[in-house]
């Protein structure tokens, strides 16, 4: 194989019809996956330098790295080295082998944690309630932008249904104007922030496009963050996922916890959804030969 690739043309030659989001998460697993001296080379951002591959190869020392992240990071750092190491060295190959079956542990120990409903150890470490964490970002200062842009992004995820890191490259928009695909917007209405309307993350081949309307303490947030703007991105010139994630734990580290997106996610389901409740439903549902949603259908008032 080529020992030298810029990796976002990489990621084009492996898998040419990756998606805009996948494409950005595919790059930072491999970055992140990489030794200290590539990843000091490739910088910040999507880079465009070119740097040597060989290292993907030594799955050993790869795999070795990847234990000091927590199993989440881990799993999402993996695909790409699949990916790559399927395209570049083939399925039969060491290092494919070596990566595949560090996925499929990993995915037993996660669903086996999850189907347990216990918190993992930095989980309970961390944990803190949502009244908490509102609280928190209420009192934050905004005498400086930095101060600003921590205060929002706090706000963005404990004022509001907290979804995965897609608010960096969001963009303003008038509601009568074009929404082009594959872009996060802002939408205003005369002025005023009404909804988020977000059509590149994650899952969007399986949910489609999803509208959150803004709730009114978010709305005073947006408005006094954005003071007076009504075009342009969310946060002026964009911020990276990376950028996103290491200002939200700024955000909160005055409460002496490490707090990160996915543990609010947890948070949140944790405080809202009566699992035990759920899994029952589920059983029922199973029970009867038809889907949740179907069950929901059937059940009257």
């Amino acid at each position: 194989m080529e020992e030298h690739w810029c990796l976002t043309d990489l990621i084009d030659h492996v898998k040419p019809d990756v998606r805009p989001a996948t494409k950005k998460s595919y790059y930072y697993g491999l970055k992140r996956a990489a030794p200290a001296g590539i990843q000091k080379r490739l910088g910040m951002g999507l880079s465009a330098n070119s740097v040597s591959i060989k290292w993907i190869a030594s799955h050993g020392a790869v795999l070795r790295r990847l234990r000091e992240n927590v199993k989440g990071v881990q799993k999402t750092t993996l695909t790409p080295l699949m990916v790559v190491t399927r395209a570049l060295l083939g399925e039969d190959s060491a290092s494919y082998a070596a990566y595949a079956q560090a996925a499929d542990q990993l995915n037993v120990h996660i669903e086996a944690g999850l189907q347990e409903h216990t918190k993992s150890k930095t989980q309970e470490e961390n944990w803190i309630t949502m009244e908490e964490l509102q609280a928190h970002v209420k009192e934050m200062p905004i005498k400086t932008e930095l101060e600003k842009v921590r205060r929002l992004i706090g706000a963005l995820y404990v004022f509001q249904p907290p979804v995965r890191n897609d608010y960096g490259e969001m963009q303003l928009l008038d509601e009568g104007s074009e929404r082009l695909p594959e872009r996060n917007y802002l939408i205003m209405r005369e002025g005023q922030p009404t909804e988020f309307f977000f059509q590149n993350f994650k899952t969007v081949k399986t949910a489609g496009f999803v509208t959150v309307p803004l709730t009114l303490g978010m709305q005073e947030e947006v408005l006094s963050f954005l003071d007076g703007r009504t075009t342009g991105m969310l946060f002026s010139s964009g911020l990276t996922k990376t950028r996103v994630a290491y200002l939200l734990a700024q955000a909160f580290e005055g409460l002496g916890k490490h707090i990160t997106i996915n543990l609010i996610r947890h948070i949140v389901a944790s405080e809202l959804v009566d699992y035990q409740e759920r899994e029952k439903e589920q059983a029922l549902a199973a029970s009867m030969m038809h889907s949740n949603t179907m069950q929901v259908k059937y059940a009257k008032a």
